[in-house]
């Protein structure tokens, strides 16, 4: 799980922990992040866009997540799975993409690519 699903995921236990709700947008803000989320109830059921979430008119609500939680969250995955939370246990990282190779990844710079949780 990125660190930004992780706050997705503070975000949702914040606003009743609703598992439908998704996010919308992310606002960086003075000590860390605005999230917006919104539950869709209906679906395009044709044209282009058919079967994708139909937002029109859905209400949305905003929770703040700090950084201070959202290290919390990352000790506390880490300390439960003894998986690194920043590669989730894989020992790499995305490094870049181009158009020749595709994704190339590199060692995790928090596990030094072990994939083991830091101590």
């Amino acid at each position: 799980m990125s660190g930004f699903d992780r706050m997705v995921e503070i975000a949702r236990r914040k606003l009743g922990g609703d598992p439908g709700l998704k996010w919308v947008s992310a606002k960086a803000v003075t000590g860390g992040f605005l999230i917006e989320m919104g539950k869709p109830t209906r679906t395009y059921a044709s044209g282009p866009h058919k079967g994708e979430d139909d937002w029109r008119k859905v209400p949305t609500r905003e929770a703040i997540v700090t950084k201070e939680e959202t290290e919390a969250a990352e000790r506390a995955y880490e300390v439960e799975t003894g998986k690194c939370s920043n590669c989730d246990g894989e020992g790499k990282e995305f490094a870049r993409w181009t158009k020749d190779e595709g994704t190339t990844y590199q060692p995790c710079s928090r596990c030094k690519g072990t994939g083991k949780a830091s101590q």
